[in-house]
């Protein structure tokens, strides 16, 4: 409808991943190791990769669907009609309702994409996790087991060296950024680059992701 409308303008369209992907290499603080995955994961799952050609100096920035790459084919069925997508295992009403059963906690929680009452959950969570709360921890170390096992396929196939989450999940913090590091590199081997991935959260501040929708959108005016 907009290519109807102005014929005569170059019409193009992107998504969230590849906006907060954009955000994170432009914006976030320190140059990130290209590749880079920037992974949002709260109700949903989404994410972007920067990468770059060495030969010619460029950078490129696209979305990648990985809330949909599947990692059990005997799974839960998702919405988008497959088993086992990444989304079926490692978004955040899935981690508040194993708390709920397992960990003994009354989180009030939706799947609604964007409900406020998820990021106050996951305040509830974040502080549990840093006082100590064991019931807690084996939780959150258990989801975070399955979240590596999701996330190293993406790894694999892109050869990405850098990882950033955010999203409501960033909400946990320093205890689940060093969770996620340890239980990473103790127990995954990565096929393609050193190894040595670069993990690390942000905070989808709408403010910088406006700010990078400009910034592609100017890009992509001068590159004409």
């Amino acid at each position: 409808q907009l290519k109807s409308q102005f014929p005569k303008v170059d019409v193009q369209k992107s998504n969230n991943g590849t906006i907060i992907a954009f955000r994170e290499f432009a914006l976030g603080s320190g140059l990130p190791t290209l590749p880079l995955l920037s992974i949002n994961i709260d109700e949903a799952i989404f994410g972007g990769v920067v990468t770059s050609n060495e030969n010619s100096n460029m950078t490129f920035c696209f979305p990648v669907e990985i809330g949909h790459s599947i990692i059990d084919y005997r799974g839960e069925r998702c919405m988008c009609g497959n088993r086992g997508c990444m989304e079926t295992l490692c978004t955040t009403p899935v981690l508040f309702k194993k708390l709920n059963e397992s960990a003994g906690l009354n989180l009030t929680y939706s799947e609604l994409f964007g409900s406020e009452i998820n990021v106050d959950a996951m305040h509830i969570v974040a502080q549990e996790l840093k006082s100590g709360n064991k019931d807690v921890e084996k939780v959150v170390q258990s989801y975070t087991e399955t979240l590596c096992s999701a996330l190293l396929s993406t790894i694999n196939l892109l050869g990405i060296q850098s990882v950033h989450i955010g999203g409501d999940l960033a909400i946990l913090g320093e205890p689940f950024l060093e969770m996620l590091k340890t239980t990473f590199t103790a127990s995954f081997s990565p096929l393609i680059g050193t190894g040595n991935i670069q993990f690390d959260l942000f905070n989808s501040d709408y403010e910088d992701v406006r700010k990078a929708a400009t910034m592609i959108s100017l890009d992509a005016v001068f590159k004409v």
